[in-house]
């Protein structure tokens, strides 16, 4: 019987000791997981001074973001991608693609120039329009953001979708850098494309902006 209770046991033991290595492999995957943080868009580094003007100045009706075929080419070609909430692009061939710390949003980066980097992505509506929330979010976004200035931050559309297009400089540890990004709404979903360098590669930046903006759907 005695002999019996200890072939038991340790049988019980064995069963207890693989629930727990399964358990800790679990574990691990989830911190794996949780590790891959790019910050989602809008990215940077410390304290503000915000731009001089009031919000209301700077708000202008822009004529519609070209979202065509007809964007420059990529030097060096693109690749298709898909990201959260169905949204589908093109970013630069070769460029590396990781899930950012925000729930919908994926980020491209050039592994040649880290600081030069594409987001994109989409999640639910809040119940506020496009523009406000934008607005709102604007004001609050020098606190964290050394150097901020605002170029502009427009109402236009995108395929005819209600969209807002925003584009602001600040200061980073690589040095000055310039984000173009566009937010526009459809079918219950706020989706954007995002583009970062540092101020001195803009030019190059806007070409694969307008690439991505212009192949991305819905």
């Amino acid at each position: 019987m005695s002999g019996m209770n200890s072939r038991t046991l340790a049988a019980v033991a064995v069963v207890v000791n693989l629930t727990v290595c399964a358990l800790a492999a679990v574990v691990v995957l989830v911190v794996r997981d949780h590790d891959v943080a790019p910050v989602a868009a809008p990215a940077a580094s410390s304290p503000v001074p915000t731009t001089s003007a009031p919000l209301s100045t700077l708000v202008t009706t822009s004529s519609a973001v070209p979202a065509t075929t007809s964007a420059p080419a990529v030097p060096g070609g693109t690749q298709p991608v898909s990201g959260p909430a169905g949204i589908t692009t093109v970013i630069p061939a070769g460029w590396q693609v990781k899930p950012t710390s925000a729930p919908g949003s994926v980020q491209a980066t050039d592994p040649a120039q880290p600081a030069r980097f594409l987001r994109y992505g989409g999640s639910p509506s809040p119940g506020k329009a496009l523009l406000a929330a934008q607005q709102d979010y604007e004001r609050t976004f020098p606190r964290g953001h050394a150097g901020y200035r605002l170029i502009g931050l427009e109402p236009t559309t995108v395929r005819e979708a209600e969209a807002v297009a925003w584009e602001f400089e600040f200061q980073a540890d690589v040095g000055l850098k310039h984000v173009k990004s566009v937010y526009w709404r459809a079918q219950g979903v706020d989706y954007f494309v995002y583009g970062s360098s540092v101020v001195s590669g803009w030019t190059d930046m806007q070409v694969i902006f307008d690439a991505a903006l212009s192949a991305a759907k819905p």
